[in-house]
């Protein structure tokens, strides 16, 4: 599945979405969003409803982001590698169910609403990313 096909969320729809959805994990996701207040230009938003299924997450230069943010309104399951914002230290991921994957890589921005189950794990260190579990 290419997520630059899914539709891009209009910002104004974002707040009033996420308020019902996010339960304990709202100032995560509420941060997140935040580190573009500088900006000028609003972040792109791609939106995927349901559970999203993928052999693998890792954009490269043939599926590269035209947005800022992904949001997963249900679970998403990646059966081998999820890269999350290889290219864009300032995206991320929300997801607004559970996460499961072999091995995560994370470089940016991922929060998730209940539980997460990863075989391997790398997260940055640095201090523009975060990786927030509102379950176990």
């Amino acid at each position: 599945m290419k997520i630059n096909h899914l539709p891009l969320l209009n910002g104004d729809e974002l707040p009033a979405r996420l308020a019902e959805l996010t339960g304990g994990i709202a100032d995560a996701v509420a941060e997140l969003f935040n580190r573009h207040d500088d900006d000028a230009e609003r972040p792109a938003i791609r939106w995927h409803s349901g559970d999203l299924h993928l052999p693998a997450f890792f954009p490269d230069e043939h599926d590269s982001h035209d947005y800022d943010y992904l949001i997963v309104d249900g679970d998403m399951i990646v059966e081998g590698c999820l890269a999350v914002s290889p290219q864009r230290e300032d995206g991320g991921i929300v997801v607004l169910g559970r996460l499961q994957a072999d091995t995560l890589i994370c470089w940016g921005g991922l929060v998730v609403r209940d539980d997460v189950r990863i075989r391997h794990a790398y997260c940055s260190s640095g201090n523009d990313g975060a990786f927030v579990v509102g379950g176990i």
